[in-house]
């Protein structure tokens, strides 16, 4: 299942605390082999929807995002697509 959401609004009044709980909870979940039941973080589905995540985190920072947790693609000795969670802000 895929749950990789884009957009997370929140009120003014919570935000830092918002996104303090979304880069720890980001910061927990680690890639890893999607057939191990542990694993809470599988891999991309292929090559394609890879690029068009890093691409995603790429056109964002230009814009001007700030990448406060992830954004790198790891675990590329695996032969997998994997991308760590990812929190930015506008």
């Amino acid at each position: 299942m895929c749950s990789a959401g884009s957009r997370l609004i929140v009120e003014e009044r919570v935000r830092d605390e918002v996104i303090e709980k979304v880069v720890a909870s980001g910061r927990r979940r680690v890639p890893a082999d999607p057939l191990d039941a542990a694993t809470q973080l599988g891999a991309i589905v292929d090559d394609v929807q890879l690029q068009t995540v890093l691409g995603y985190i790429a056109s964002g920072r230009a814009e001007g995002a700030q990448l406060l947790a992830g954004g790198r693609q790891v675990r590329q000795e695996s032969g997998g697509y994997y991308v760590e969670p990812t929190v930015s802000t506008a």
